[in-house]
């Protein structure tokens, strides 16, 4: 019983406080900011500054536009690697057909190739058939791969062209 007096002064004392600080908070009295004439403007000296804007860079659309954006230096090869260097050159999607598939069980191997990147269904697993077929996605995933190996390696015409 003796604790419960206690603990209900105690919650009386902090409320007092409370508001005793409060209504102090509230009736002080608050500065003034008195506006301030503008600087004489020097007119013997000249400074003239040129303003540069300066935005986010504009991501193209286009498969070709993205790889050359995301493969920066790189680009070329990796445009080698999907295009080849000709008719009958090794080449893993020479259309840059979103839609390809090739299907690697045909000839012994596993899963399906698909996609911009032919991406395989086996040896990447979490790679959706959306991203396979998406320009982004699709590009950032072999982006990744790529900067993962060092080269593109990862594909059978990167290693044909060894790059």
């Amino acid at each position: 019983m003796e604790i419960n007096k206690l603990v209900r002064n105690m919650f009386i004392a902090v409320m007092l406080v409370t508001v005793v600080a409060g209504w102090g908070v509230q009736n002080t009295p608050k500065p003034s900011v008195m506006a301030q004439e503008a600087p004489k403007l020097d007119t013997t000296t000249h400074i003239t500054s040129i303003v540069t804007t300066v935005g986010l860079p504009v991501i193209p659309e286009d498969i070709i536009g993205y790889i050359r954006y995301k493969f920066n230096d790189n680009a070329d090869n990796a445009l080698l690697v999907l295009q080849g260097n000709g008719p009958g050159s090794c080449a893993e999607n020479r259309n840059l057909d979103p839609n390809q598939d090739n299907s690697n069980i045909v000839w012994g191997g596993v899963g399906i190739d698909r996609g911009y990147w032919q991406i395989n269904t086996v040896y990447h697993p979490t790679v959706t058939e959306w991203c396979a077929r998406d320009v982004k996605c699709s590009t950032d995933y072999a982006y990744k791969l790529f900067t993962a190996r060092g080269n593109f390696s990862a594909w059978t015409c990167g290693r044909y062209y060894g790059v």
